[in-house]
C-alpha cells in the first residue's frame, strides 16, 4: 500500500480493467470506473474513492470513521447508494470495487 491516493486509484483501475468487465472513464469530469455497458460503479473524488453499493453495505461502512455518503459539489444532497472512503481504507478498495461492479451489473440487467 502506497497510501498515495492517486497511485492507489491507478492500481485499482489497472486491476479492474484486467478483469475485463470494467473500464476507466469520466463522470461529470470525475475519473471513474464503468461497466461494459457504461454505468458508473466507482469514482475518484478529491483523493477519496466513491463506490455505488447495496444499501446494507453502505450502512455498514457508514459506521466506520471518516466514511460518508457521496455528495458531489457538497450541496447537501448526498447520494444514498454512493459511499466515500479515504485512502487509509485503500486495502478495502478492490473488494468494494468488485462488490460495486457486481451490484451495478445486477441493477442494470
Amino acid at each position: 500500500m502506497t497510501q498515495d491516493p492517486q497511485k492507489e486509484y491507478d492500481n485499482l483501475v489497472q486491476a479492474m480493467e484486467a478483469g475485463g468487465n470494467a473500464k476507466a472513464s469520466k463522470m461529470f469530469g470525475m475519473p471513474c470506473l464503468k461497466t461494459e455497458k457504461g454505468k458508473a460503479f466507482a469514482g475518484y473524488y478529491k483523493g477519496d474513492m466513491t463506490f455505488k453499493l447495496p444499501p446494507d453495505t453502505v450502512q455498514a461502512w457508514l459506521q466506520q470513521k471518516d466514511s460518508k455518503l457521496f455528495d458531489p459539489g457538497d450541496m447537501g444532497r448526498p447520494m444514498k447508494e454512493w459511499l466515500v472512503l479515504p485512502v487509509h481504507y485503500a486495502k478495502n478498495w478492490p473488494e468494494l470495487a468488485q462488490e460495486a461492479l457486481d451490484y451495478v451489473i445486477r441493477m442494470t440487467k
